[in-house]
């Protein structure tokens, strides 16, 4: 694999590794939310 293969690598692996990360964010954002609801109508 040459330089710009690596290079289109990296760059793959990265936004992969950010969608995960703002999917598992937004997963926390509605969990966060749930909880939020539930301790303010306990």
């Amino acid at each position: 694999m040459g330089f710009l293969g690596r290079i289109a690598n990296f760059n793959a692996v990265k936004s992969i590794g950010f969608a995960e990360t703002s999917a598992f964010r937004q997963q926390f954002n509605e969990l966060h939310y749930v909880m939020e609801s539930e301790l303010a109508s306990a």
